[in-house]
């Protein structure tokens, strides 16, 4: 009996499966998430007021609605918003473009209110200077703002310019655009600029508009 015994414990376990190993997925790669740089140019500020209303300056309404711009931009995961100021301060046009620059900018967005000798032109204007790079995103987000106001008159438009800003952006990869939101000189577009639910709505225009730009 004992040498039974020890005749079947030698023999190999050929049937008894072995239980299986999980099975590993292979594992995936996270793809680093693109996200976009939008620098915004609240212009004018300190000693600069740019233009005057009846009652508003200009360096101040850029800013509320370049402060409105970046919340908006540094709630979505997309955009790292860059504001060039952030109080009322001067900043020299030199700063402003070696600012896009050293920040490596996608987007260089300046925000201005408009003004004329003649108190009827009104409703905004977007500006660009490179046709390639820079017209698209003009024609972009003039086409998400331009009828907030529900007017759309013979001065609101899309213009190719020269202004120092964009011109100094031409030979970088960043889309420059001047934004002139409204005539500060111009009776009811003074009121609009300075009314807060035309302010943010303005803000979100240009907002989607970007997200529109980039497709996300």
């Amino acid at each position: 009996m004992k040498r039974l015994v020890n005749f079947i414990s030698k023999i190999p376990l050929l049937f008894v499966k072995k239980p299986k190993e999980p099975v590993k997925e292979p594992k995936k790669e996270e793809v680093p998430m693109r996200q976009f740089r939008i620098v915004i140019d609240p212009g004018h500020g300190g000693k600069d007021s740019g233009a005057v209303g009846e009652y508003s300056e200009e360096k101040k309404l850029n800013l509320i609605y370049s402060n409105i711009l970046y919340d908006l931009l540094e709630q979505d995961y997309h955009f790292v918003p860059v504001l060039i100021r952030t109080k009322d301060e001067y900043r020299s046009l030199k700063y402003r473009v070696d600012f896009a620059k050293q920040n490596s900018a996608d987007i260089f967005i300046s925000m201005h209110c408009n003004a004329s000798a003649l108190p009827k032109p009104h409703d905004c204007q977007v500006f660009y200077h490179s046709e390639g790079k820079d017209r698209p995103l003009a024609e972009i987000l003039f086409s998400y703002v331009d009828k907030i106001d529900h007017d759309t008159s013979r001065w609101s438009r899309e213009i190719k310019a020269n202004f120092y800003v964009l011109r100094n952006l031409a030979n970088e990869s960043t889309s420059a655009v001047l934004v002139e939101i409204g005539f500060i000189s111009n009776e009811e577009d003074e009121r609009l600029l300075n009314d807060e639910d035309f302010q943010r709505k303005f803000a979100e225009g240009l907002y989607n508009g970007v997200k529109n730009f980039f497709n996300v």
